[in-house]
C-alpha cells in the first residue's frame, strides 16, 4: 500500500510518494489507454455508417493495442525520470496515442468532424476531435492518480529547490541539486488541499467522506 496523499507537516520522503503515485498511474492507464483509444474509434465508426460490424471491432481493438505499444514504454520512462530531467507530462505522452485512432479512421473513410477554431488551430491533426483535455476523460481513478502524482511531483522539486540551487540534498532530493527554477505545472497547494479533503489512497481506494 502506497502511502497517504502528501499534505502540510508530512515526513514522508517526497521521492517515495512521486514512486508510488506514479507506479499506480501507469496500471492504471496500462488497461485506460487502448480502451479509450478503441472506444474512440468505435464511437467515430458508429456515427458515420450507423454501425460498428465485426471488422470495425477488430480494427478499433488493434488501434488501441497500437496505442498502448507506442505510448506505455514512453510514459515507464518518464514515469522513472528524475522531476528536474523531464521533459514531458503523461497527459503529452496520451495525446501521442491519437494518431494510432486517426489511422484507422481516415482508413475507413470516416469525414472529418466539425470542429472549433481553438481546437483546430492548437491541434491541427485531430481531425476527429478526439483530442484528451485531460487524463480524467480517460476514466476517474486515471485523472484522480494523475493529480496525485503531479501533486508529489510538485513537492519533491519544492523540497528539493527550497533553499536555492546551493543547498544540500537530502534523500529526498532524488539526485543532485539543480539551477533550473521550479516547473512542476502543479500548485505547491495541491498535497495540502488533496490531505485537508480526504481524497484517494494511491492504490485506488478512498478515504474520509470524499
Amino acid at each position: 500500500m502506497a502511502p497517504d496523499d502528501p499534505g502540510e507537516g508530512d515526513t514522508s520522503d517526497p521521492g517515495e510518494l512521486l514512486a508510488a503515485f506514479g507506479e499506480e498511474l501507469f496500471v492504471l492507464l496500462t488497461a485506460a489507454l487502448p480502451a479509450f483509444i478503441e472506444r474512440s474509434v468505435a464511437t467515430r465508426l458508429q456515427q458515420a455508417f450507423g454501425q460498428l460490424g465485426p471488422t470495425g471491432a477488430e480494427e478499433a481493438a488493434e488501434a488501441g493495442r497500437a496505442a498502448a505499444a507506442d505510448v506505455l514504454p514512453r510514459l515507464r520512462q518518464l514515469l522513472s525520470t528524475d522531476v528536474d530531467l523531464q521533459r514531458e507530462t503523461p497527459l503529452g505522452l496520451v495525446r501521442r496515442a491519437i494518431p494510432h485512432a486517426t489511422a484507422v479512421l481516415r482508413h475507413a473513410g470516416v469525414p472529418e468532424v466539425r470542429r472549433d477554431r481553438f481546437s483546430e488551430e492548437r491541434f491541427p491533426d485531430d481531425v476527429y476531435a478526439l483530442m484528451p483535455a485531460n487524463l480524467g476523460v480517460l476514466g476517474d481513478e486515471v485523472g484522480e492518480a494523475a493529480i496525485a502524482w503531479g501533486a508529489a511531483k510538485a513537492m519533491t522539486h519544492r523540497r528539493r529547490h527550497a533553499h536555492g540551487p546551493g543547498a544540500d540534498v537530502g534523500p529526498a532530493g532524488q539526485g543532485a541539486p539543480s539551477t533550473r527554477p521550479a516547473e512542476s505545472g502543479v500548485a505547491p497547494e495541491v498535497p495540502a488541499a488533496r490531505a485537508k479533503g480526504g481524497w484517494r489512497r494511491a492504490g485506488g481506494r478512498r478515504r474520509g467522506g470524499g
